[in-house]
């Protein structure tokens, strides 16, 4: 056994795979609990698990030989979807109501996004048809989270067609911040699969190469990666455009897995060493903002090569006007010459409609379809004429709903001018600094950031707790609302300035996981009450909002949308479209943009993979609260697995503490 000392109660056990199957048939191993009493007092107990060869799980029997429970039990959270669950996924028990409902609709909806194609079965974001989605329907954004959940689904049909579609049958990866290098490889720790991950490598070696021309930019005099928040999934975001920590931490993660999938199969990857460690140096050093205590963007920045011209959907909040005409905002435009609102170019097409919606009298606009493009911004649109510079696009802004986002809110004191100082991380702290946490391979492994200086960084979390930080009701803040510009647009209904995104609460969650597993003593930092409590929060966001037209039947039975209102609770793009009447304001139905379920099982129930054939079990729980759970038919490299807790033993009957 591997024990941790933390500051609540952690559970390590490791058990080679090979011996649980064929070796042993009823050993018996000592787990130490170590439980945090007081600051100086501390208590030991000692647990026993029982280890058997558990048999293959039918509908109605467990996989595990003790038979914990029966499936038939969660008929109704799975209803005709019972069958594929059964065949499929993990199934598990906790005594928290909301983690156990939203655990099974996060299936029932996740089963709903895999969809059969001419190329092979994929993973969509949205159920509609969206017109910025890519072949296929897909979007490559949350493609890392799509990975990350679907490695638990005991079919690897879905996620083998998946990830090599990206590469190999017309995905386009670059569209979007991504991590599927790095996911690919946690999904085969897996489940083990040796042999679709070295076939991988050398498409993902081949990407990577692109990620310089497309991504590199200079701060001043130094390198780091730029991406505009719109393609960092992020639009209309406090820090705008600019060498983010969001891209860095994703390449040193793609970087690192092109190395570690390397030594696993015994092949190479040239020079992948080298670059993650230039992408540690930009996170570390660039983009971490003492004086904030928080990783930050810098805006501003002098792109090396012009990323390549973005595709150009309707921006949220705007339909397509016309297309190669620009507007003349007087009536009659005399020689074929208007006067603009603004016009000039701008960094994405995400600033143009941003510009828009940050002035009242703007009704349209117009961008270019070239790397930098050029935007026009008119009230009124009377007569159009040719754009002359290149191809171009207009758009006409959405009605505007007649209630504010947030009718008791302060007149805005932002000045976005005065927070995106060029070559400079901004003073805001915003909830994306939290990703170079999310790429931590193991104490033992590769680490984004190193365990010998976490503490540089432990502080951070501080904010998560704090009302002036990111602490709300009913979800984490995208921005700390100490800031005068929190807040500032949300005309645009998708905004990273207030809203709690799943997207990113799911990032958050992975990395504090990573922090209390694999770093010594993280709990410190990183509380495991904090991580509770955020992860519960997370789950009533699925069970106890409110949404217009709510898809939950009956109500608190799961839903999920795009993004939800922190203090009041109600699903905040899906109520501003439905106000206005959009007639595609149904597209967050069942929304597949983040985690959940790998959250329960990787962190709360703490099933760690590691490389070799071993497995960690690290249940993040409190025992003086947790009486008992349970995870069953967890398939492991090709093994089924079981883990149960019961405090007193009267859960289970199987007698006191943890069973393997």
């Amino acid at each position: 056994s591997l024990c941790y000392y933390c500051s609540y109660s952690v559970y390590v056990f490791t058990v080679t795979s090979h011996d649980l199957l064929f070796y042993c048939s009823s050993i018996i191993v000592t787990v130490f609990l170590f439980s945090y009493l007081s600051l100086v007092l501390h208590f030991s107990f000692f647990f026993f698990l029982m280890i058997r060869r558990p048999p293959r799980s039918t509908l109605s029997s467990s996989s595990a030989a003790s038979d914990v429970y029966k499936r038939q039990a969660y008929q109704g959270h799975l209803g005709p979807d019972l069958q594929w669950a059964t065949d499929n996924v993990p199934f598990i028990d906790v005594s928290d109501p909301d983690i156990l409902t939203a655990y099974y609709y996060r299936w029932r909806s996740f089963k709903k996004h895999i969809i059969q194609t001419p190329d092979g079965w994929v993973i969509t974001e949205f159920l509609p048809k969206v017109g910025w989605a890519g072949k296929d329907d897909t979007i490559p954004a949350a493609a890392g989270h799509h990975i990350m959940e679907g490695r638990w689904i005991h079919d690897e049909r879905y996620l083998n067609d998946y990830i090599t579609f990206w590469y190999r049958r017309g995905g386009d990866p670059f569209r979007y911040t991504n991590w599927i290098g790095w996911s690919a490889w946690q999904r085969y720790k897996l489940n083990g699969n040796l042999t679709f991950i070295a076939a991988l490598l050398p498409d993902l070696i081949k990407a990577y190469t692109e990620y310089p021309k497309r991504y590199a930019a200079l701060a001043g005099d130094r390198q780091c990666w730029w991406q505009s928040a719109g393609a960092d999934a992020m639009e209309v975001s406090i820090s705008g455009d600019g060498c983010r920590p969001t891209i860095a931490s994703a390449i040193w993660g793609e970087a690192t897995a092109l190395s570690l999938i390397a030594a696993a199969t015994n092949q190479t990857a040239p020079n992948a060493t080298q670059a993650a460690a230039f992408s540690k140096s930009v996170v570390l050093d660039m983009h971490w903002n003492p004086n904030i205590s928080s990783f930050a963007v810098i805006p501003g920045v002098s792109n090396i090569r012009p990323p390549p011209p973005p595709p150009f959907p309707p921006p949220a909040g705007f339909t397509k006007f016309d297309e190669n005409l620009f507007c003349c905002d007087q009536a009659p435009c005399v020689g074929g010459h208007s006067s603009f609102l603004f016009q000039g170019a701008v960094s994405s097409p995400e600033q143009c409609a941003t510009l828009c919606l940050n002035n009242s009298k703007c009704n349209f606009v117009t961008v270019s379809h070239q790397p930098r493009p050029y935007c026009m911004n008119a009230e009124y649109c009377n007569t159009t004429n040719p754009f002359a510079g290149a191809a171009a696009t207009t758009f006409k802004r959405n009605p505007r709903p007649q209630r504010a986002w947030d009718p008791n809110a302060p007149p805005s004191s932002c000045a976005l001018e005065a927070i995106r100082v060029p070559n400079k991380t901004v003073d805001t702290r915003e909830l994306l600094a939290f990703l170079p946490w999310y790429f931590s391979d193991g104490e033992d492994s590769a680490q984004l950031i190193p365990g010998d200086a976490y503490a540089t960084y432990g502080g951070m979390f501080q904010q998560l707790s704090d009302p002036q930080g990111y602490s709300a009701k009913w979800g984490l803040t995208t921005a700390e609302r100490r800031s005068p510009c929190y807040n500032y647009s949300w005309d645009h209904g998708d905004t990273w300035n207030q809203n709690s995104w799943p997207y990113e609460t799911a990032r958050l969650l992975t990395g504090m996981a990573n922090v209390m597993n694999d770093y010594t003593n993280g709990v410190s930092f990183c509380p495991l009450k904090l991580y509770t409590n955020i992860l519960r929060q997370y789950a009533r966001q699925h069970t106890r909002t409110t949404a217009v037209n709510d898809t939950a039947n009956p109500v608190g039975s799961g839903h999920i949308f795009e993004n939800l209102h922190p203090d009041l609770g109600y699903w905040n793009n899906r109520a501003r479209m439905y106000w206005r009447n959009d007639k595609m304001r149904d597209m967050g139905d069942d929304y597949n943009h983040s985690t959940f379920n790998d959250l329960v099982l990787s962190g709360l129930l703490g099933l760690r993979a590691q490389r070799n054939h071993s497995i960690t079990i690290n249940p993040l729980v409190n025992p003086n609260r947790t009486k008992y759970f349970a995870v069953d038919h967890v398939m492991y490299k090709g093994k089924y697995l079981a883990v149960v807790y019961d405090a007193d033993g009267s859960k289970y009957k199987l007698g006191a503490g943890l069973t393997v």
